[in-house]
């Protein structure tokens, strides 16, 4: 007999479980439906904006490459970009320029980089500090033009994050 135990929010299974915040980031339904919505949403982006980009932020190598293959089961084109991918930084200048639907990456694309055409994240990233968050944000809030006002980060409702995005929305004009 196995015993289901359901948990009102993530914070609780967080608190309450054996379950941590990496498991869940690593869970493959989890990784699926972050996917899925930031997926649907650049889709529709991308009927007005054809070059509209979407950056998945990954853990580690291994999670990247878990985010990549759901990426590509859906029929979606995707870059990864690790610190141990060769020639890292030309894949991330193409793909500024190129017309690629998806980059994930683990720790490239945070301080720095600097893509417009990104209007879609999906957060999937263990580091939980708000420095970073905001790194992350950063990427898909530099905007192109006036007509270009929207960005879409998607993120686990884990209690710190939450956080970071409520003082985010306070912070924005």
């Amino acid at each position: 007999v196995s015993i289901v135990t359901v948990y009102p929010s993530i914070a609780q299974l967080l608190n309450e479980s054996p379950v941590t915040f990496e498991d869940l980031l690593t869970h493959h339904d989890i990784v699926e439906k972050i996917i899925d919505l930031g997926r649907s949403r650049l889709d529709e982006l991308r009927l007005t904006i054809p070059d509209a980009g979407g950056l998945a932020v990954a853990t580690n190598i291994r999670h990247a490459n878990q985010v990549a293959a759901v990426l590509r089961s859906r029929g979606e084109d995707c870059q990864v970009v690790t610190t141990r991918t060769p020639g890292a930084q030309q894949i991330i200048n193409d793909f500024r320029s190129g017309m690629g639907k998806w980059i994930v990456a683990v720790g490239m694309i945070s301080e720095g980089t600097d893509i417009p055409r990104l209007q879609v994240c999906c957060y999937l990233s263990r580091i939980r500090t708000e420095l970073h968050y905001r790194q992350v944000l950063g990427r898909v809030l530099r905007r192109i033009g006036a007509d270009d006002n929207q960005a879409w980060l998607f993120v686990l409702a884990e209690p710190s994050l939450l956080q970071f995005s409520q003082r985010v929305a306070e912070d924005l004009p």
